[in-house]
Formats: structure tokens, sequence, C-alpha cells
């Protein structure tokens, strides 16, 4: 029996490799450019993929993998193998073997680039600090559900303030400006901030009550994540709320220690699963009265391409109701967001085919202006068909690999993607070890790898870090606010303690 359990991890390991080989060259099939560079692709691929196993463990940098092989791998096989080609522009991208030789070696360094990332940090899998005191600070033991109300109430506030004022929703301008700059505060708190909360609010409940209210409080996250990106209109941003608890609860030994029975688990897939229905239903149906008409009269309907509004049309919502075709488009649309809403392949299609790369172009998208809009560069490049509409904004998205490919050079885009990952490693490791807190740290990683893969404005990126470094830090400052308190590893040696001196 026991060396039956010590073969069966090779023969997984074996399977596993001969059906990638298989998918390999299946897909090879219908590549169009030169077998040796797609056998490139798909080895840099399948070493990134196993780079995520190498310890130290991270939430972001699995985050990472997931998206980029969806954004980049996956399209291509899908395009290969089903025919089923992007749906974003590709710009002067026309198929010749030498564009797709060039487009898949640039997306080879990139992910070698971010392997090496990962295996540079692997000497530290043995460093680990002393245990971090388990505070539960003085406000929360004090007044828990106090807390959980007037979190609820902010983020039903939140909402309802987005939905009024258009504070952020998907491609519709604000409807009013903020003095102060209020109005990031208020995007970064929908967006980001709720999350990352909740998940410290979970943390503390589970150290204090040894997580005896599974089900409210384990909904929180999911009924707030079906709200907040159906009032944002946004049909993925659901997913970003949601996948760090399935990245978390994925490991056993944290299952274990948030005490989650084989019944619990499912029932939580489960619930997931029909969050994400209501929330893609409902962002939809409220993007068909929000956004300007995607079908006009006499024409097919083009899905991501909104025409003109009618000239009585107002920014927000018509209180119009949807016409059959406009459902019918927008059905259509949700069927291609399985492949096509990952960023990744036709960017870098675009930026290979196109003659402007080079360092200058690199500086200017560097340091381009986010103001710009649909005059943005990469707009431009790969001929975007969006114009300019009044109250709403609606753009394509190069991601990271292509903003890094405007330079041209495979040592700046293997440079560009190891510090990259070597940012999201090394936040998410300085607050794990700050907060001890897995789903925090999973929210963190993945709100990261989402910010990163989805680059287009680098500026913008910037921004975000700034804003998730210091809000940790708020986080961090808030949870050691103790005054008074007692910290659950010291409730714990005084029961032990006391336990041991008992004749």
């Amino acid at each position: 029996m026991a060396g039956d359990t010590r073969r069966r991890p090779h023969g997984r390991a074996v399977a596993g490799g001969v059906a990638g080989g298989l998918a390999i060259l299946w897909a090879a099939l219908g590549h169009d450019g030169s077998a040796g560079i797609y056998v490139l692709f798909s080895a840099a691929t399948i070493a990134l993929i196993a780079s995520a196993f190498v310890r130290p463990h991270s939430y972001g940098f699995v985050a990472l993998v997931v998206f980029l092989t969806l954004g980049f791998w996956v399209k291509h096989a899908a395009w290969s193998i089903a025919g089923i080609p992007p749906i974003e522009p590709l710009g002067d991208f026309t198929g010749e073997a030498h564009e797709w030789d060039r487009a898949l070696s640039f997306t080879a360094v990139a992910l070698l680039g971010l392997t090496l990332a990962k295996l540079s940090l692997y000497p530290l899998r043995m460093s680990r600090p002393g245990p971090v005191a388990r505070v539960l600070p003085t406000w929360y033991e004090r007044a828990p559900l106090l807390v959980w109300v007037a979190t609820a109430m902010l983020v039903i506030a939140g909402n309802v303030l987005n939905w009024r004022y258009r504070f952020y929703q998907v491609a519709v301008h604000e409807r009013v400006i903020l003095p102060f700059h209020l109005n990031a505060v208020i995007v970064w708190w929908l967006t980001v901030a709720t999350s990352m909360w909740l998940a410290v609010l979970l943390e503390f409940e589970r150290r204090r009550r040894g997580f005896t209210r599974r089900w409210m409080i384990l909904s929180a996250p999911i009924l707030e994540a079906v709200v907040t990106s159906a009032v944002m209109l946004s049909r993925g941003f659901y997913l970003m709320r949601t996948l760090p608890y399935a990245l978390v609860f994925a490991r056993p030994s944290l299952r274990r220690s948030f005490q989650l029975s084989r019944v619990v688990v499912p029932t939580l897939a489960v619930a997931t699963v029909l969050g994400f229905v209501i929330s893609l239903a409902g962002a939809s149906w409220l993007r068909l009265t929000v956004f300007p008409p995607m079908v006009t009269p006499g024409q097919p309907a083009q899905a991501g391409a909104p025409q003109a509004p009618p000239a009585d049309a107002g920014v927000g919502p018509t209180g119009r109701i949807p016409s059959a075709a406009e459902v019918r488009a927008a059905i259509r649309e949700i069927g291609t967001m399985v492949v096509g809403r990952w960023i990744g392949l036709e960017g870098i299609l675009a930026i290979s085919a196109s003659h402007q790369q080079g360092l200058g172009l690199f500086v200017a998208g560097l340091m381009e202006d986010p103001r710009s809009g649909t005059e943005a560069l990469f707009q431009r490049i790969s001929k975007a068909e969006y114009k300019e509409l009044e109250g709403f904004t609606f753009m394509t998205l190069p991601g990271i690999v292509a903003v890094l490919a405007y330079s041209g050079s495979p040592v700046i885009i293997f440079a560009g993607m190891f510090l990259a990952g070597i940012v999201v490693l090394l936040t998410e490791r300085a607050f794990r070890h700050a907060f001890d807190n897995d789903l925090l740290c999973a929210v963190v990683g993945v709100f990261m790898a989402n910010a990163i893969v989805q680059m287009n404005f680098p500026y913008l990126t910037a921004v975000f870090f700034i804003e998730m470094w210091g809000s940790l830090l708020i986080l961090w400052i808030l949870c050691r606010l103790d005054i008074g308190g007692r910290s659950a590893d010291r409730k714990v040696g005084a029961l032990a303690a006391s336990s041991t001196a008992t004749p």
C-alpha cells in the first residue's frame, strides 16, 4: 500500500504531462506560425503553471497564472482548434506567420520573466518569522454586531450613491465631481476596499467564535459581490470578489482551520455559482437600460460597439424597455465572455503587427494621460472603432504584455514581467506576516493580479498599488488598536496554563 501511495503522484504527473502534450499538438495543427515558436510559447505557459506550485505559496501569483493562461494559451487554442476568433480589434494583424511568431515569442519571454520571479523567491520558502499575535481589537471585541451592521449600511449606501451619481460604472462618466479627490476614495471603497474589509472582519469572527456563524458571515461576500457588481454594470467583477475565497478554501488545511464540513463547502460553491448567474443577469439587463442602444434599425447587432444614442437620450437609465434584438445581442455577447473576457492575446497581436514599436513608443505609453480616452495609443494601434459618446467612454484593453511590447524589446518585456511578479509576491508576503490572514492575502493578491493583467495606462496601475499599500497600512493600524484588549494567543495561553495548574 505504501508503494502504491508513493506512485500515485508520479502517475498523475505523467498523465498530466501526456494530456498537456496532446493539447499542444492538437492546438498546433491550426497554428499559422512556426511550430518551434509555438512549442516555446506552450513550454513557457507550462513552466509558468508549474511555478505556481513552487513555494512560497502566493494567491496573487496563482491568480496571475490563471488570468494569463486564459488570456493567451486558452484563447489561442480556442481560435486554432474551435475557430473562435478574438472579439477585440487586432489593428494591422493579418494572420501572417511572421506576425504570429513575433507575438508568441514576445508572450513566451513575458511568461518566462514571470516564472523566474517566482523561482527567485524560492530560498524564502524556509524563511518564516515568529508567529503573529492574533489580536482582536477592542473595538471589535466590544461591539462586533455594531461593526457588521455599520459595514452593511456602508455597502448599501455606497451602492445607492453609485447608482444615483455614477461614481464608478463600466464605461459611464461620473455625474458628480467631489472636492479633495473624494471621488477616488468612494471608487476605491466600491471596487477594492469593501472586499478587503470583509476579509478582515471574517478573520476576526473566526478567531472570536471559532467560526460558528458560518452561513451568515460566509454569505456576506457573495451578497456584496452580487449587488456591487450589478450596480457597477460589470459582468466580470463578481469573479474578482469571489475567486479569493475559492483559492483559500481549495486548500484542505485552511478548510479545516475554518471548520468547514463536507456539506458546507459544496453548498458555498453552489451559492457562489448562483450568485454569479444573478449578478451576470442583473448587470447585463442594467447595461441595456443605461448604455446607448447597441442595435439600430436596419443594422446587425454588434456586441460591444454601441451606436450613437437617440437625440433625446440622456446619460443614465432611460427607463426604456430594451428591444428583442438588443437582448439577443447581449446574450450572444455573454456567450463570448467564456473565452473572450480575458485580456492578453488580442493586445500582443495588435502590437506585434504594428510598425510603431520602439523605445519612444514605450516611454510615451508609460507617460500617457488616462484622460486621452479613445484617442489613446493602444486605441489607435488596435484600430478600435469605439467613439467618444456624451457620458460614455468605451475602450479595448492591451494588458501588461502588450504595454511592455510597445518597446519591441524582449529584454524590456522580460524585465517588466519579472518586476511585476516580484512586486506581487513581496507585497503579499509582507502583509501575510503583518496580518496572518489568508482571506485578506487572497483578496489583495487577486486584485493585484487583475490590475496588472488588465493594464491600460501604467499611471493608473501605479496609483492602484499606492492605494493598495496605503489601505493595507491603515488596516494594519486598525487591527492594532487594542487598547485594553486581549489577543487570541494570550487567551489560549492563559487557558492552557490554568488547566495544567489544576491538581
